[in-house]
């Protein structure tokens, strides 16, 4: 449950939701992300901090350039596991909703 929480954590922000967008069309460079999202080096730089942590996404660097790509396989997992939540959720309380 830890795991689920520290997924939606890092993707409960909508900087960090517009860059894990961008990044699923396109994997890009620090500075073009930059661009794309009108967002300033420094604060780009925090948000893929968490996103890093949380591995949804990871860093190839190549000399004086990083890429920047999601990691879909973490996308995939919190996905599965949000799943078997919900499921488990619902056997536990019969599929009663109610508060």
């Amino acid at each position: 449950m830890k795991k689920i929480a520290n997924t939606l954590n890092a993707l409960g922000d909508t900087t960090r939701l517009r860059i894990v967008e961008t990044l699923i069309q396109e994997d890009c460079c620090i500075g073009l992300l930059s661009k794309r999202l009108k967002v300033e080096p420094k604060t780009l730089m925090d948000h893929l901090e968490i996103l890093y942590e949380s591995k949804i996404v990871y860093v190839i660097e190549n000399g004086n350039h990083a890429h920047i790509f999601v990691n879909r396989n973490t996308l995939q997992e919190i996905c599965f596991d949000l799943e078997v939540f919900v499921n488990q959720s619902k056997h536990i309380n019969g599929d009663n909703y109610h508060c």
